[in-house]
Order: structure tokens, then sequence, then C-alpha cells
């Protein structure tokens, strides 16, 4: 769809398979929303596609589309060693070889006196309490094993 909107006059509306874009029925002059520049890159710029799976049906559609991936912050290293590997594959059957630069790590980064102290705060304030959160419901409910 992003593709689509940066293609078409704005503003537009856009049936898909699994999402409608209505912006015709939004669009409100004075306050600039309905309209969405177009990009100066040509074609567009690089997209990146969040993975957290270790291998998914979006790796794939990914690598076939000529987007990049970007991998989520909390997956552990060995789930970066298999999207990668499902990401090259999906590449290399449609003729293209994955290249390092299709590929971005999220990870967090807390910095304080020390690492017991950088510790302790991390997970005693919002931020942990809310990565703790995350990490539950994800346990709770992905059954191929995420291994955060």
């Amino acid at each position: 769809m992003i593709l689509r909107l940066w293609e078409g006059q704005l503003p537009i509306d856009i049936e898909g398979e699994f999402w409608n874009v209505r912006m015709k029925d939004n669009v409100h002059a004075e306050f600039g929303v309905g309209h969405l520049h177009k990009p100066f890159q040509l074609l567009h710029p690089s997209i990146y596609v969040p993975s957290i799976s270790r291998s998914s049906v979006g790796l794939t559609k990914t690598a076939e589309r000529g987007f990049r991936f970007i991998s989520h912050h909390m997956v552990h290293a060995n789930t970066l060693h298999d999207q990668w590997h499902s990401y090259s594959e999906a590449t290399a059957s449609i003729g293209r070889t994955a290249a390092p630069s299709d590929w971005a790590v999220a990870r967090n980064v807390f910095v304080a006196d020390s690492t017991d102290e950088a510790r302790r705060l991390a997970r005693g304030n919002s931020l942990g309490a809310c990565i703790q959160f995350i990490l539950d419901l994800t346990q709770a409910t992905a059954p191929n094993g995420v291994a955060l």
C-alpha cells in the first residue's frame, strides 16, 4: 500500500487484500491531513519490514519484493541466524544474492557507570517493565518458540 500511495495522485482510496485506505474521506487541507509527500528517491527509499520469527512468510515476501528487513530488538542470536538464512534462501530463489546491507538488527543499549547499575536501572524502570510484559506475552502466545 505504501508503494501505491507513493505512485498515485493523492488523496486516493485503495482496496487491499487485507486493509483498505480511504484517504478521500479524510482530507483536511488546513491541517495537512490527506496529503502525503512523494519520496525524492527514485524509485523509492529502502523499505524495511520488521521480523521477530525465526522463519516466516513475511521474510520470504520481503525478499521477493526486494525489501530489506529489521530484526526485533529482543530476539536471541540464534534466531538472528535463522532469519538471515531464511531471507538469503528467499532471495536466492528469485535469482538475487542477499547482502548484509539488506538487514538491520535493533538492540537496546542502556549505559550507566557500571554493568550492575545499568542492569538494575534498566530492569527497574518503566521500559524494563514494558519489555518484561512483552517477553511474558510473547512467550505465552508464540507457538513457534520465538526465543526472546
